[in-house]
């Protein structure tokens, strides 16, 4: 592990006086006041340098660059910045939860372009006249990084920034939901699902009607034409028996009459010959398998699911539908398939891709003009983009559902909203894009009588720490402003408020994979003896689209920490920028994700709760069976990776250098409210902390992956990685910007 991956630190706030004066003495008794000093207000004018380091790289996603995670990232700037001023009595240095002395909005303190290097010098300060008032002993400082590109949302995310009052109780960030309730979006995603939901529902329902006279079959072997002299009426669902208690769907035994030969009087054609006559068997299981969800079972919603699930059905109904009838009971059969593929092909052509969505809308007989868009294809091509992802949604966001009654219609599809099976019920409205970059400082400050000018203050996070720094000599630390101070510097560094996921992963070298088919099989026939497919990792069988970290509090307060125990929304992280998952027991490229820190004030400090993360794969390996389903080639799947912080931080199942956690020497949130210094819990998210999280697909992964996220807050979903889980403090940027 780097040890010195620079993460935490951005870097020191100074304020300083005006060039031009200077005191003489440092002594508080003979110093000279300074000309700035208004006795009116009691305040002292001085000014606010601040120091930090940036790289000269410009990236793009929700990577290195977009969130400065290492030193060679460009810094993004500061904006909608404030700043507390408090005067602390007794031995109170750290600033917890109370009302300024004083507060000022600085706005846009620093832009990108401030920073980058001139070429001959590295600039790195920019001076703010500040008047403090008199006996401020800490400041407290908050601000968040501008946002600057085309899809800042996705690439640098997205939250609710509200620091803009004077009292720090008032101060929240939250995260900002991906499809919002009430909102266009929300709206949009409505019509999408009733559209499909629509067209599904017409395939389950699909019926044979004809008028009398108008049926006619002739036998090769007696040439004879037989007719019906009654309308047929023959729906899917007439070959099927439900139960009434179980809701389990079987083949007709009845013997209602469906039509009548035309050269008798008797019965010829009743729901059970047409369920027991050889096609008529193929319609009964095809119905049976579409219509069944078994014990913990989930069908995915996504366009992409859809259309593969569509597909499949066309081909078992399209045997049917082009078969030739050797009887009465077969020719009716193969008009029902006819008319079932027909109305499959109101959602998927011929050969099994999705109409776009003018003609879905069209079969479903709806007009919304919210969906017609170019975006709104919902075919799965290189330069599409698919339903939900068009929302910014994960695929396995949305699941489908059947109810089975024991009337007509048999089966009603519909999307599951807030509640669904076991471990897989969550609101919509919990997706949300990924925290942004914010800063933090709470911190005492260092005073002294002389003026300064921008060189004389230390280079570096790490030297503007070092109380041995020879800079620093002259100056009293936890000092106060009296009306002599001429330059004024925060004691620690402004850190990160957010905290960062650094996510790799990759297959277990020399490994053969195995699906869950022998498991999935038993559950329809207890005595079968298949096995589990092997899978021969090799190639780019495997890649990364998304990451998604469950356990996240909505909103964090003032000192960046949850503002409740609840901890139900998922950030959703789509922006990949190291897609290719090794086969050959390698690490991935790194994936960043910015999220809030989880620290749960409802729990004792070394028994904070842990937190799952799914990582969101494009399955090229062929189709395989999964936790519960079938995943097929080319669709979406999730594995889950659980992070448990215990003890003194270390991962149960880490074995890496450097999985625990070292504090650092100031404080921190959250703060003792007796000692004012860092309650040490070891938790999966620390503010100012990068979580590494290497994640490994070993022998029996893809018998738990998933076709839907499951819900992340359950503690019985199957884990499908193991994980080395580390904690990488920031320590200081290595060089310094000059004027």
């Amino acid at each position: 592990m780097k040890k010195n991956f620079i993460y935490a630190l951005m870097s020191a706030i100074a304020l300083t006086g005006v060039v031009g004066f200077s005191s003489c003495s440092s002594s508080e008794e003979t110093a000279e006041v300074n000309p700035n000093y208004n006795p009116v207000t009691n305040e002292v004018t001085t000014q606010f340098v601040f120091n930090v380091s940036a790289g000269n790289t410009s990236k793009t996603r929700m990577t290195a660059g977009n969130t400065q995670a290492s030193v060679d990232q460009a810094f993004r700037g500061i904006e909608k910045t404030q700043l507390f001023a408090y005067k602390l009595t007794g031995g109170d240095r750290v600033i917890t939860e109370r009302d300024a002395d004083k507060t000022y909005n600085l706005g846009n303190i620093l832009s990108p372009g401030q920073l980058d290097p001139d070429g001959t010098t590295t600039k790195s300060q920019r001076i703010i006249e500040l008047a403090l008032p008199l006996e401020t002993t800490s400041l407290m400082f908050w601000g968040k990084a501008p946002q600057s590109d085309a899809d800042p949302n996705n690439k640098q995310g997205k939250i609710l920034f509200n620091a803009s009052s004077n009292s720090i109780s008032s101060h929240a960030f939250s995260l900002v939901p991906r499809v919002a309730s009430g909102s266009a979006e929300a709206t949009k995603l409505s019509h999408y699902q009733e559209v499909l939901v629509i067209l599904i529902n017409q395939v389950v329902n699909s019926k044979y009607t004809a008028a009398a006279e108008n049926c006619v079959w002739s036998s090769s072997s007696n040439g004879d034409g037989s007719k019906n002299t009654t309308a047929i009426n023959l729906l899917w669902s007439d070959l099927i028996d439900v139960d009434a208690s179980s809701k389990a769907l079987s083949k007709s035994v009845s013997t209602t009459e469906v039509t009548r030969n035309d050269a008798t009087t008797v019965t010829v054609c009743t729901k059970k010959s047409l369920a027991e006559c050889p096609l008529g068997e193929i319609l009964v299981n095809a119905f049976i398998s579409f219509n069944t969800l078994y014990s913990n079972e989930v069908r995915a919603g996504s366009g992409e699911a859809v259309k593969h699930m569509m597909a499949d059905l066309q081909t078992v109904v399209g045997k049917v539908a082009d078969a030739t009838a050797t009887s009465y009971d077969e020719f009716v059969v193969k008009q029902l398939g006819i008319e079932i593929r027909s109305n499959i092909r109101k959602i998927v052509d011929a050969s099994g891709n999705m109409q776009d969505y003018p003609t879905l809308k069209t079969n479903a007989g709806v007009t919304y003009a919210d969906i017609d868009s170019p975006f709104d294809v919902i075919t799965t091509g290189t330069s599409s983009v698919g339903f939900p992802a068009n929302l910014g949604l994960p695929d396995g966001a949305l699941q489908l559902t059947v109810a089975i009654n024991t009337a007509s219609p048999v089966a009603t599809w519909s999307y599951a909203t807030t509640s669904g099976p076991t471990n897989f019920s969550y609101n919509l409205n919990n997706f949300t894009y990924p925290a942004e970059i914010c800063y933090f400082g709470n911190s005492p400050i260092r005073v002294t009588n002389d003026s300064h000018v921008a060189a004389d203050y230390p280079d570096g996070a790490s030297d503007w720490t070092d109380d041995g720094n020879t800079k620093w000599s002259t100056w009293t630390k936890n000092g106060k402003v009296l009306s002599s101070t001429r330059s004024v510097a925060m004691q620690e560094n402004i850190n990160y408020g957010t905290a960062l996921l650094k996510t790799t992963v990759g297959i277990k070298d020399g490994i053969t994979l195995y699906d869950n088919n022998a498991v999935i099989q038993k559950r329809t026939n207890p005595s079968s003896t298949e096995a589990n497919k092997a899978i021969t990792p090799s190639g780019n069988l495997f890649t990364l689209t998304g990451v998604l970290v469950g356990g996240q509090a909505k909103t964090v307060g003032w000192n960046y920490l949850p503002t409740s125990t609840t901890f139900d929304h998922v950030i959703f992280d789509k922006e990949i920028a190291s897609s290719a998952v090794p086969s050959d027991g390698g690490k991935s490229g790194a994936n960043y994700t910015l999220v809030w820190d989880n620290y749960n004030s409802g729990l004792a400090a070394n028994a904070q709760s842990p937190v799952y993360v799914a990582l969101e794969f494009k399955n090229a390996a062929g189709n395989f069976w999964g936790e519960s389903n079938l995943i097929r080639n080319n669709e979406k799947f999730y594995l889950i990776g659980k992070l448990t912080p215990i003890g003194d931080g270390k991962n149960t199942v880490s074995t890496g250098e450097g999985s625990s956690i070292t504090w650092p020497s100031y404080p921190m949130p959250p703060y003792d409210s007796t000692s004012g210094l860092t309650i040490e819990a070891p938790r999966v998210f620390i503010q100012d902390f990068v979580t590494t999280a290497n994640f490994v697909i070993d022998t029996n992964s893809l018998q738990h992956a998933y076709n839907t996220v499951p819900d992340l807050r359950s503690s019985q979903i199957s884990l499908g990685l193991s994980v080395d889980l580390e904690w990488q403090k920031g320590l200081t940027f290595e060089s310094t910007l000059g004027n």
